[in-house]
């Protein structure tokens, strides 16, 4: 129930006021997962990464892909939304992960989507797409320390699958 957006909770109660507060609840936690997960180094904090990456995408109903920009440090300089499409497809093109970098001024990304299908499996462009912006991403000197995807069914790591 916290984790259905707040259509979805006004539907299940059918009444705002306790809507309103699971909304809040909602995120209160997410505001908690995101402090957990960036409060220090990211690469050694993955399981708070994960979670709070679950938290805030796994249940919603498009897919989007968030890009996280890391410092050399590897702490967290900036999270940014690059694309929000449809049920099955969020369309990003590798040309605004660049843009993102540069103008971070970044030294590692961590990038992540979620499936609404709820199977967090890679399809086989999210495959040919995290090759791309790999290839890109070390022309410029800067890591993509992974690419993860969230769904209702768990998670899945490319760098886990040695897809990076």
């Amino acid at each position: 129930m916290l984790a259905a957006g707040a259509e979805a909770q006004l539907q299940l109660l059918g009444d705002a006021r306790p809507a309103a507060l699971l909304a809040s609840v909602r995120a209160v936690m997410i505001q908690s997962l995101r402090t957990s997960a960036f409060s220090g180094p990211v690469l050694g904090n993955a399981e708070a990464v994960v979670a709070y990456l679950r938290a805030r995408m796994a249940q919603a109903p498009v897919e989007s892909v968030l890009l996280l920009l890391l410092d050399g440090r590897r702490q967290l300089i900036r999270e940014l939304r690059l694309s929000t499409g449809a049920v099955e497809t969020a369309l990003l093109a590798p040309r605004e992960v660049i843009r993102a970098v540069l103008n971070a001024n970044a030294r590692a990304v961590i990038l992540a989507h979620n499936h609404p299908s709820g199977d967090p499996a890679p399809s086989p462009a999210d495959t040919e797409l995290t090759r791309q912006i790999a290839f890109l991403l070390d022309g410029l000197g800067v890591s993509l320390f992974d690419h993860i995807i969230v769904a209702r069914e768990g998670w899945t790591s490319f760098r886990a699958l040695g897809l990076i």
